[in-house]
Order: structure tokens, then C-alpha cells, then sequence
């Protein structure tokens, strides 16, 4: 896999092709490349068939350049096994953005990532937690990235308890 500067141009090399189902195949071509390998890394084939399933999606394109933007991280951070700082929170946001815009699967979403689709579940489940309480240290960050993605944040504001004073 060495030798492609991105994963694009990995993709390409290998011809992985998707019928935007989420099934994927390689032409004739791409499977002699395969057989010529000495090691074949399965988890970045997967992401390579995840990545090339969305490349033409302008959807997941804007959601990577408005987390990335609003929590200064790169798409290689996002995609990183590291839980260091905002890194989380940044993943979270990622998947619930994709949810909202409803641009593809939750799987699919997960696989752009290198997780399951399980843990897009769980994210999902976190962004909302920090939505419903005002006082979360990331509170402000995801709700930039949900006005940027034009998301409607105030049936969380709407769930809200009134203080009653007696």
C-alpha cells in the first residue's frame, strides 16, 4: 500500500468500484494488484472501499470541513484510534451531523472512520447528551457545527424543565 500519497490514488490503483449500495468489487485489474501484495492490510481495504463509496458525496465532504474547521483536527486525526482532547467529541460530532443530514448508512458513516456502526449509535446518543445541557465544555462547538450544517438545534432547548419559583 506504500507509495500512493492519498487514499484516493490508493483506490484508484486498486479500481475498487460500488455499485452506492454499499457493495463493493474490484475489476480484474485490481485483484492482480492485490495478488502482487506481500501484505495485505484488510482494515485500510475496507476504509479505501468506505472513502471511495463517498467521494462524490457533497454531504460528507462538508461535514469533514466543518468539524475539522470548528475543532481545529485533521481528517486523519478524525479517522485516528487517539482519545486524546476534543478528538471524542470531534468523532461524535462527525456522526451526528451525518445522521441528521441523513447523506448515507450508519454503518457506511462508521467505516469512513474506521468504527462500527454501533458506535456511530453510541455518538449519536452523546451529541444529544451535550445538546440537552447548556453547561457541557463542548456545548458550544457542536452547536457551531450544527449551524454551519444548517441543523435545527432547538428541540433541545424545548425539553428543558421550567424552574419553577415557589
Amino acid at each position: 500500500m506504500r507509495g500512493f500519497s492519498n487514499i484516493k490514488d490508493r483506490a484508484t490503483c486498486f479500481n475498487i468500484i460500488s455499485d452506492g449500495e454499499g457493495n463493493f468489487s474490484l475489476t480484474k485489474k485490481g485483484v492482480s494488484r492485490l495478488n502482487n501484495l506481500s501484505i495485505i492490510d484488510l482494515q485500510e481495504i475496507k476504509e479505501l472501499c468506505a472513502i471511495t463509496l463517498n467521494f462524490d458525496n457533497d454531504s460528507v465532504t462538508r461535514v469533514f470541513s466543518i468539524v475539522t474547521e470548528v475543532f481545529d483536527v485533521t481528517k486523519k486525526d478524525l479517522r485516528g484510534r487517539s482519545r486524546k482532547g476534543v478528538l471524542p467529541v470531534s468523532r461524535q460530532t462527525f456522526f451526528y451531523l451525518i445522521n441528521e443530514l441523513e447523506c448515507i448508512s450508519r454503518s457506511n458513516a462508521g467505516a469512513i472512520l474506521n468504527r462500527d456502526h454501533s458506535t456511530c449509535l453510541y455518538s449519536i446518543d452523546q451529541i444529544e447528551k451535550i445538546l440537552e445541557s447548556a453547561n457541557d465544555r463542548y456545548y458550544t462547538k457542536v452547536c457551531k457545527c450544527c449551524e454551519l450544517a444548517g441543523i435545527d438545534i432547538n428541540k433541545f432547548k424545548k425539553n428543558k424543565k421550567k424552574h419553577v419559583k415557589i
